[in-house]
């Protein structure tokens, strides 16, 4: 009796009611919402890629640009985001960025990004050549930051003036220039930047292209820079003697003037002599 009694007992027992978490049903509703947005949006049309603008290139040719890159129109705008948080999240396709600076030694920056809801932009900064140097395999064509943007055989580039007295252990395509010595590989760079800070400024109006006029950059060792200059529009040619980079930017301001204006006297061969506090003109022995 006392056993049946035991036995009711427990089995008049109020069951405790299953409580089910309302964090847990809203995490599932989001995970699945999410899920579900992920999925409209890499089978939707509204995302698929319509256009692929290119900017910013000169030198290197649109049409060369997205036959190296594997992005197509058609394509999910999403697909290709790649490349780190930085550029993920601000949906820039990371690994088509790599592959172009890889192939084209003339990019300087790129950005490849997509624009929802169906466009790609590729903005290009392109390096400048600035000049040449001799290489043990023939010449390499630099730009302002010392990078080999182009190697030639025999023949030199034709437009961009020739770099002397530089010693160079190794050119690589796309790698900056390896010297034993670079004192005067960085003072030709300042000369040439100041010449293109004169052009750009075209201060007195005239238009007078410097750049176009250097013919040869030589370093002689001492902190000496001669530029043979061809002055535009005349068979002469004039060299430079160039010392003190104190002044170097009015210095090729009153340089590109002078040229302009025909203010120079080199009807002979002559020596213009601006390594010191007064520029003078003298005949070239």
């Amino acid at each position: 009796m006392s056993n049946l009694f035991l036995s009711d007992k427990k089995t008049n027992k109020k069951r405790k009611p299953v409580r089910v978490r309302s964090g847990g049903i809203v995490a599932l509703v989001v995970i699945v919402t999410l899920l579900l947005c992920v999925f409209l949006v890499m089978i939707l049309p509204a995302f698929r890629i319509l256009e692929i603008n290119v900017s910013g290139n000169q030198i290197i040719k649109t049409e060369d640009i997205l036959s190296t890159i594997s992005v197509r129109r058609g394509d999910n705008v999403f697909l290709a985001v790649s490349g780190g948080l930085k550029r993920v999240i601000s949906l820039r396709y990371g690994s088509v960025e790599d592959i172009l600076s890889e192939n084209y030694p003339y990019i300087k920056t790129v950005t490849v990004r997509a624009v929802i809801p169906s466009e790609v932009n590729i903005v290009i900064e392109e390096r400048k050549k600035i000049g040449y140097l001799d290489v043990p395999d023939g010449y390499a064509v630099i730009d302002m930051d010392g990078y080999v943007i182009g190697l030639f055989g025999e023949t030199a580039p034709k437009g961009i003036p020739v770099i002397e007295g530089i010693p160079v252990n190794t050119a690589v395509l796309g790698k900056k220039l390896m010297l034993s010595n670079d004192e005067g590989f960085n003072r030709a760079l300042l000369i040439f930047g100041a010449i293109l800070s004169a052009d750009e400024a075209n201060s007195d109006g005239s238009g007078y292209d410097l750049m176009s006029c250097i013919d040869t950059v030589r370093y002689v060792g001492d902190n000496t820079v001669y530029l043979d200059v061809s002055p535009m529009k005349s068979s002469k040619s004039i060299i430079i003697k160039i010392g003190n980079l104190k002044n170097i930017h009015d210095d090729m301001i009153w340089l590109r003037t002078a040229l302009a204006k025909d203010m120079i006297d080199y009807s002979e061969p002559r020596v213009l002599d601006m390594s010191g506090e007064e520029f003078t003109l003298k005949m070239n022995d």
